[in-house]
């Protein structure tokens, strides 16, 4: 499964995924044109909260699946199944994974 969000600059955020049931293991995630998720995406459900962007899959003759964008209740209720399944960390054990550098996050010539 591929998670998609549109990251501006006629780029995306795309999180592939080993979905088996209720649990989900993060393969890659990364920043890619539009272009390049359609060539990458073969074979996958593109999973997404953009119509425009579930559109331009389907029209690529690609799965696309649409969904809601998850609500602030959603997350709380999945991470106290977390909380409460054991599956936790540490604040040391955090890791901070920005897939845009800082410069280009704040570039004002990208926008």
């Amino acid at each position: 499964m591929t998670a998609v969000l549109d990251a501006g600059r006629g780029e995306v955020y795309v999180a592939e995924y080993d979905v088996h049931g209720d649990d989900a293991r993060l393969l890659q995630e990364r920043v890619l044109t539009r272009t390049k998720l359609l060539e990458t995406a073969m074979g996958s459900t593109v999973v997404t909260a953009d119509h425009s962007l579930a559109e331009t899959v389907r029209e690529a003759g690609l799965l696309a699946e649409e969904i809601e964008l998850p609500r602030s209740d959603l997350i709380a209720r999945l991470g106290w199944q977390k909380i409460h399944a054991g599956k936790i960390v540490s604040p040391e054990g955090l890791e901070a994974n920005y897939i845009r550098s800082s410069s280009e996050i704040f570039s004002k010539s990208g926008s």
